[in-house]
Parts: C-alpha cells; sequence; structure tokens
C-alpha cells in the first residue's frame, strides 16, 4: 500500500517536471522568452567565443555586430565612442596598427529579473603584435559590459574598460 503511494507521487512528479519543461521550451522557442540560465550562456557565448573570433577576424563590421545600435564604448586610453561608426573608426585604426588576441574572464552576470538587461564585470588580457614587426606586448584590463536584448539577441549597450592596479 504505501510503495503503491511512493509510486503514484513520483509518477506525478515526472508529469509535472515533463510538463514544465515542454511550457519552458515553447515559451522558449515560440515567445522569445528565455531564463536567467540561457540568457547566461548567450552572454558567456557573446564575451567568451564570439568576441575574440570577431576582433581576431580584423573585420570591423563582425566586431560592431556585437554591440547594441546606441553603443556607448569606452576603451582605455582611446576616444570615447557613441556610435558604431565611431567605433569601426576606432577598431580600424587598431587593426592598422596591431594584431590583437584577446582572451576575455568572466568574473560575475548579474541577469535582471526583466531577462533583458544584464552587467559583466571581468577582465581581457590581450596579445598585441605591432604591424610594423616589433615586439608584442601582453596587456590586462578590467572590463564592465552592459547588456541588453535588442531585437531578440543579446548585444553589448556600454563597454567599460580601465587598466588592472598594478601590485
Amino acid at each position: 500500500m504505501i510503495l503503491e503511494k511512493v509510486k503514484n507521487v513520483l509518477a506525478n512528479r515526472k508529469i509535472k517536471s515533463q510538463i514544465e519543461f515542454r511550457i519552458s521550451s515553447y515559451l522558449t522557442e515560440h515567445c522569445n522568452i528565455m531564463n536567467i540560465t540561457q540568457a547566461e550562456l548567450a552572454i558567456r557565448s557573446i564575451l567568451l567565443e564570439k568576441y575574440p573570433v570577431a576582433v581576431k577576424s580584423r573585420i570591423a563590421e563582425n566586431y560592431t555586430a556585437l554591440f547594441a545600435e546606441d553603443v556607448t564604448y569606452i576603451p582605455f586610453d582611446g576616444p570615447e565612442c557613441h556610435s558604431k561608426e565611431e567605433m569601426t573608426s576606432f577598431f580600424n585604426s587598431m587593426m592598422a596598427q596591431f594584431r590583437i588576441e584577446p582572451v576575455l574572464k568572466v568574473e560575475k552576470i548579474k541577469i535582471y529579473d526583466n531577462l533583458k538587461d544584464a552587467y559583466v564585470i571581468g577582465k581581457s588580457f590581450a596579445k598585441l603584435t605591432p604591424m610594423n614587426g616589433g615586439d608584442f606586448m601582453e596587456m590586462t584590463f578590467r572590463a564592465i559590459w552592459i547588456f541588453t536584448v535588442e531585437n531578440g539577441e543579446w548585444k553589448i549597450a556600454r563597454q567599460i574598460w580601465n587598466t588592472a592596479p598594478t601590485k
């Protein structure tokens, strides 16, 4: 008798779990709704996979495609940019001077309850090789990225760089 009740409870939990999974999958697929885990994975993919590939491609359009239309981009010791056009100019000037190999590290991600805004605190480790053939430099920056959902996709709305403190 007790064993039968336990089996029924477990069966009901399994059915409930399957129903919740199907509802979540439907909402994600058809209503463009995601949960915090999916949002975090999407943001990590942008920073840890797409961003380095875009920089290494040396093509400004690949890089600026990761950013929102109303971007604010503040590189360390560089011009503050408030449009993709300004970013393109800065990116192209950097590519004319260096071959850049970035590796980003995510230290903290905060996704807001609206699932449309987030911020990331992290670091960038970059190897900059001068195009004129000089010795490469290794640089470390602290960064904050503010993300927003634009046309159903996560985009970097704000990127602010700072040098790491010297010890």
